[in-house]
């Protein structure tokens, strides 16, 4: 039986309370449903080695990793993202059409927040508050996913329509029409 694979990305530094947030959740749930899952966790240095030893304690079936090179491969084989909100990465993930539960970081003063309005707006993600949110509703809300074929294909569909791919050259489009005025 092939595996319904979860990535987790708290950005560059990894991100102490989703990361908690996250794998408490993955180890609330019930053995069975633990048992279809496999988990791709980009940690950051800090967390890494904790969040690997708390799947593994729980059994469940995981690779934890401080940071990803290769992040295209994690994108290539998820089939639910829950991340931070940070551009890059829900442009990233709307590139390779994928679902997304996103946490936009906390604190008041990023654009994090406003990245997953938008894309909620649009039905490309679900999201969700960190401050509003529970290792319990959390652990509902995957639970839910991973049963709905339907809405996973749903947001996958509106993510590829967020997607952008020549944004490369759209940017030396613009560069160039304000060096030429």
């Amino acid at each position: 039986m092939e595996k319904f694979t979860i990535l987790i990305m708290g950005g560059s530094q990894g991100a102490h309370s989703l990361n908690e947030l996250v794998s408490n959740a993955i180890v609330q749930m019930d053995r069975d449903l633990r048992n279809k899952l496999q988990i791709v966790h980009i940690a950051g240095p800090k967390d890494c080695d904790t969040i690997s030893r708390i799947y593994k304690e729980n059994g469940v079936i995981s690779r934890t990793f401080v940071f990803m090179d290769n992040i295209h491969d994690a994108y290539n084989v998820c089939d639910l993202a829950i991340s931070r909100a940070g551009a890059a990465a829900i442009y990233e993930l709307a590139l390779y059409r994928r679902p997304m539960i996103l946490i936009p970081y906390p604190f008041s003063k990023n654009n994090q927040r406003y990245n997953a309005e938008y894309f909620a707006g649009k039905n490309a993600a679900i999201y969700k508050e960190e401050k509003d949110l529970t290792s319990a509703e959390l652990k509902n809300l995957i639970q839910e996913l991973v049963g709905d074929k339907r809405r996973l294909e749903e947001l996958s569909e509106r993510a590829g329509e967020m997607r952008c791919t020549d944004a490369a050259g759209k940017l030396a489009g613009e560069i160039l029409s304000m060096t030429t005025n």
